[in-house]
């Protein structure tokens, strides 16, 4: 649901880069609405679960597994961010992702962090839906396009600058 969200605003802001016709871009909105309608419609939240004991010394432990978790990531980062394979992206931020939810067991997660697994995960998003809807198919191959032009000036920025994220 979250993912059909973020690449909706995605594909709609690349339709309108796009200069679509705003008669298309409309259909767009109202069919992806509805598609999100669906799928809301066919959520079943389960239950909480109980709390749960923690064992000995689960801080320190955490904080032992966070100091793995982040050279681990620093490590990988450099053959990440120089990659145009979808999934080593993908598989750096599901990492990302569990050093996030690790570090949210004892404070808040940085904003850096949080804004470099948004735009992961909407360019995760972007790429699954494109691959698989087919939506406006006279746009598919110019946004697939669009998005390769994004990746490319993304990542010449990063190789000037260093990584967006030197905070994390």
């Amino acid at each position: 649901m979250r993912g059909r969200d973020a690449a909706g605003r995605h594909l709609q802001s690349a339709l309108e880069a796009l200069q679509a016709p705003a008669a298309e871009i409309q259909t767009f909105q109202l069919e992806w609405q509805q598609a999100r309608d669906h799928t809301l419609a066919d959520v079943a939240f389960p239950k909480l679960p109980p709390e749960m004991e923690r064992p000995k010394r689960w801080k320190a432990r955490v904080w032992e597994a966070l100091t793995s978790d982040a050279e681990e990531l620093q490590r990988e980062a450099s053959v990440v961010l120089t990659s145009e394979n979808v999934d080593r992206w993908n598989e750096w931020r599901k990492h990302l992702k569990r050093y996030r939810y690790t570090l949210e067991l004892l404070e808040d997660a940085p904003q850096p962090l949080l804004d470099v697994l948004e735009a992961l995960g909407r360019m995760q998003d972007a790429q699954e839906l494109l691959t698989r809807e087919v939506w406006l198919p006279a746009y598919i191959a110019a946004l697939i396009e669009w998005r390769g032009r994004r990746s490319t000036a993304r990542r010449n920025r990063c190789g000037r600058n260093g990584p967006p994220w030197p905070s994390i």
